[in-house]
């Protein structure tokens, strides 16, 4: 089992949803983040969601706080990303409930 904090994503996992679409994540990957707060799940252009892990969405926090309103290439880019992006945190069983926009996608 990892420790707090030090993720090892190894192995294969086929992901199943249940009849509330929701994901059970594997143990060994939910132990390595106990008492973390936000992740972020963000359709990926290969076909599948990427998740963010909460050490990642404080450095995307830390990057659209420096952004200056006035790139407005990079305000775009920014709404566009967090318009398709789900922050979710583990619930007691180790599920996360994803919305129809991204189980579309995948």
């Amino acid at each position: 089992m990892a420790q707090p904090g030090t993720a090892s994503y190894t192995g294969l996992f086929r992901h199943t949803l249940d009849d509330k679409n929701r994901l059970t994540i594997p143990s060994a990957w939910r132990y390595a983040h106990e008492g973390a707060d936000t992740f972020l799940a963000t359709p990926h252009p290969d076909g599948y969601i990427a998740v963010l892990p909460p050490a990642e969405v404080e450095k995307r926090h830390v990057k659209v706080a420096a952004m200056a309103l006035s790139d407005g290439a990079g305000q775009d880019f920014v709404a566009r990303f967090f318009a398709q992006t789900q922050s979710f945190s583990f619930a007691k069983a180790g599920r996360i409930g994803l919305d129809a926009t991204l189980i579309a996608h995948a």
